[in-house]
């Protein structure tokens, strides 16, 4: 009987052993695809968890970093959780390179991190689409992929056949907007979003000071990507991705405009600022209108989510709050001057745009106005117009209007000789 015991004993450990070194291979390949030269520094464990929760684990043992983890999720989670925090390496969507230093830091306190799981979430790691699928299937590659090939097949299985057009415009993206070769944290923030200037900053703390590629070569991926609309207009993701990409020619476009409006500024060319930061108000209205034929741009699903969560007025008053905040101003006068967290959430929404970016610019260049004319300077009490906004309640549309690609297709038109100069 006793023999019995041991031999299910020692069955169970090699199972156990066998289930846990499954979970674990897949990580340590990651690592060692990413950080070929460090991987040696980690070791990998499973630990339970809490039915109903997911954990994971950073700490020091016998000079090794270890990444532990109820599942392989839970444990790429923490490796990605120690790059951030401990490394200050960013994983972003812009496909640069991990600065690591020659011997990786230890962390000083175990840092255990335990939350309730959501069957389909997703944490840690976050790309865009294309990005997010190259990432997860290059760990499983023996070679580097062949990027045009891979971009090609990428399209096809994207909008659910090939399209010539569609795959030359992801030739171009490609070599464009996903082809950072600069080292950066963070990206390259829509000018609508900052606090009004005419000088180009960054809204935030978060966001970078350069265009690292030419945006008029991106306006042609855009042209090329609408030529194929016949064809893939009843593709949502065609659909979405034509929104995604004519917002950001846009964006970048308002740059441009920006700069106009400077320079009639300085001039103290009052007729001409009038006309340019019009223009620039229009491109803006332009903006709001194209995101409003999606949900995903949309403040009002935003809004009703978090509304919805309170379980009576006084909670919905306050969720609707801190869902406004986390777009917008994020914290405190303090956290937002000192800190430079204001506009580190931002979003290119409709109804964000029309509601709190636009008036925002628009009181700017009313101030402007008055200096060119010598009519008395009226200083802008940012944080407190923005924390006012904060504490409204008015609701904003859920359902998306219009026809996305007969937006887009219109608004190129527009501004077509503008974006390709």
């Amino acid at each position: 009987m006793k023999v019995k015991l041991l031999l299910v004993s020692l069955l169970y450990l090699l199972f156990l052993y066998h289930a846990q070194a499954q979970e674990t291979t897949a990580i340590k390949q990651l690592i060692e695809k990413m950080i070929p030269r460090h991987s040696d520094s980690f070791e990998l464990k499973v630990i339970p968890a809490a039915p109903g929760k997911s954990i994971f684990q950073i700490y020091v043992l016998d000079d090794k970093i270890v990444l532990a983890g109820s599942s392989k999720d839970e444990i790429a989670v923490a490796f990605n959780w120690y790059l951030k925090y401990n490394c200050n390496c960013f994983l972003g969507s812009c496909g640069n390179q991990l600065t690591l230093p020659e011997r990786l830091p230890f962390p000083k306190d175990t840092l255990t991190i335990e939350s309730p799981f959501q069957k389909g979430a997703s944490g840690g790691v976050g790309a865009v689409p294309v990005m997010n699928d190259l990432l997860y299937k290059i760990a499983w590659s023996e070679r580097k992929p062949n990027d045009d090939k891979w971009l090609i097949d990428y399209q096809i299985s994207r909008y659910g056949e090939r399209d010539i057009y569609a795959a030359e415009a992801w030739h171009i993206l490609g070599k464009t907007i996903y082809n950072c070769d600069t080292l950066q944290k963070g990206y390259l923030e829509s000018i609508f979003c900052v606090r009004p200037s005419l000088n180009l900053v960054n809204g935030s703390i978060t966001g970078i000071p350069n265009q690292y590629y030419d945006p008029t070569i991106l306006a042609k991926a855009l042209e090329l990507l609408l030529k194929s609309s016949d064809k893939l207009s009843t593709s949502d993701a065609y659909n979405f991705d034509v929104i995604d990409i004519t917002r950001q020619v846009l964006s970048n476009y308002a740059r441009v405009k920006i700069e106009k409006v400077r320079k009639a500024f300085e001039q103290h060319d009052l007729a001409k600022f009038r006309v340019e930061s019009n223009e620039f108000i229009n491109l803006m209205k332009d903006q709001d209108t194209l995101l409003s034929t999606r949900k995903e741009f949309m403040l009002g699903p935003w809004i009703e989510v978090m509304r919805d969560r309170g379980a009576n007025k006084e909670e919905r008053k306050l969720f609707e709050r801190n869902a406004r905040t986390q777009i917008t101003v994020w914290g405190n006068h303090e956290s937002l001057d000192a800190g430079k967290l204001n506009d580190s959430g931002s979003r290119e929404w409709s109804g964000l745009i029309s509601d709190f970016y636009l008036p925002r610019w628009e009181m700017y260049f009313k101030e402007l106005a008055r200096q060119i004319t010598g009519t008395a300077e009226k200083k802008i009490d940012y944080p407190m117009w923005e924390d006012q906004w904060t504490r409204l309640q008015n609701n904003y549309p859920t359902r998306a209007k219009g026809n996305s690609v007969e937006t887009a297709n219109f608004l190129f038109k527009k501004y077509k000789q503008l974006v390709i100069r």
